[in-house]
């Protein structure tokens, strides 16, 4: 039992530590996609060719 717990608090650690990282990534991808969104050239070309992404 102590060691499956040990393996978890293991697997908790990594995922805790590259946690932030991801979220940013996010962030920034999010932020680039809704001021592509925001550029009428960019709208406009969507909702042309890909209706079902706008």
């Amino acid at each position: 039992m102590e060691q499956e717990m040990s393996l978890v608090q293991s697997r908790f650690r990594g995922i805790e530590s590259s946690y932030n990282t991801d979220v940013l990534g996010l962030v920034v991808a999010r932020g680039y996609v809704a001021k592509l969104m925001g550029n009428k050239a960019v709208a406009s070309y969507l909702r042309r060719h890909h209706a079902d992404l706008t």
